[in-house]
């Protein structure tokens, strides 16, 4: 039973369901908001290629301004969405590196 209502107490009263419901809720709500907004981004560039807003003019995916708002649109996306999961943001290279440096990687020269 899952239900709450705002300001109740709990069914249950141990430990587990001593978590706020609606911090449940909250980190819910986060995961559908990321992905309505990964649907806004994609259906937004992918209408933005066909049809022109003037004939003999660039359809809207050619003009400047419409990429730069596109790019930032999916630069907020990722930072909340690396927020929400506690993503660490790190290259490839610089795992490489760290397990070069810890000896896990070695490197033979198949040319030798």
């Amino acid at each position: 039973m899952w239900t709450c209502s705002r300001g109740s107490q709990g069914i249950f009263d141990e430990p587990l369901y001593r978590y706020p419901t609606l911090a449940y809720q909250a980190q819910v709500h986060a995961a559908c908001n990321l992905g309505l907004a990964r649907a806004a981004l994609d259906l937004t560039a992918e209408m933005s290629g066909g049809a022109k807003l003037m004939p003999g003019s660039r359809c809207l995916a050619e003009r400047g301004y419409f990429r730069k708002g596109l790019a930032e649109g999916e630069a907020g996306l990722r930072a909340a969405r690396a927020r929400r999961l506690s993503v660490r943001i790190a290259t490839p290279w610089t795992g490489i590196v760290a397990e070069l440096w810890l000896g896990r990687i070695h490197i033979v020269n198949p040319w030798r």
